[in-house]
């Protein structure tokens, strides 16, 4: 589902992505890169409670946050990714984001978190989210790094850059090892990291290791 279709949001909203108002500088050396935002489920259940809190239906596209606004699902990842950033990236700037941009999954079960996300490598959507990514990746001027939360942001960068598919293992054992690639988007020079999804049930330790890649490199 399109997040800015006439039955959702509209579009007329000011972010590409809901996350932006967690960490929005499009000016930031780097940008992490989750999977997906959110279920349209949720998407419509936020839109339905600004209509009936009198808010815009725009300011229901933003991040999950249990203490402003209550939320329970997706709080602990950014929760998570605000400790990291603090810790590794400190007071840069970042740009938060997510692969599917502003598709949405949509199986019309709920609230329901998707990891395989079906139809996410079909070839139809792949070229319009690749097309996202470069145009995003164009608009950052200072950008040097691409953090992948997990393995679809890292197969969608890879895929960008015109080299050929990451293998799963290939993710992996980057990840585990503490390694990055070099790869070139929209003609920017960008070092790629993977990384684990910030709320995986692993240990600190595993989560946090290549985080200091960007300590190392900058």
């Amino acid at each position: 589902m399109n997040a800015f279709g006439p039955d959702l949001l509209g579009p007329k909203v000011r972010q590409l992505y809901p996350t932006e108002t967690l960490f929005g500088d499009w000016h930031g050396e780097v940008f992490l890169l989750a999977q997906d935002p959110m279920p349209a489920s949720s998407l419509r259940r936020l839109i339905s409670q600004c209509r009936n809190d009198g808010i815009p239906v725009g300011r229901a596209w933003r991040h999950a946050d249990r203490h402003l606004y209550g939320d329970k699902k997706g709080v602990k990842t950014n929760e998570n990714l605000k400790i990291l950033a603090e810790k590794y990236i400190g007071h840069s700037a970042i740009l938060y984001g997510s692969a599917t941009a502003h598709m949405l999954y949509d199986d019309g079960v709920g609230d329901t978190y998707s990891q395989s996300l079906v139809g996410f490598y079909s070839e139809e959507l792949q070229q319009h989210l690749q097309k996202v990514l470069s145009w995003v990746v164009s608009n950052m001027p200072n950008l040097k790094y691409i953090v992948c939360l997990g393995q679809k942001a890292w197969d969608l960068s890879v895929a960008t850059s015109g080299k050929c598919s990451s293998s799963n293992q290939d993710f992996k054992s980057l990840r585990d090892s503490g390694g990055s690639v070099k790869i070139e988007i929209s003609g920017r020079a960008l070092n790629l990291i993977p990384t684990y999804h910030p709320a995986a049930r692993v240990s600190v330790d595993r989560i946090e290791r290549n985080w200091s890649r960007l300590l190392d490199e900058r």
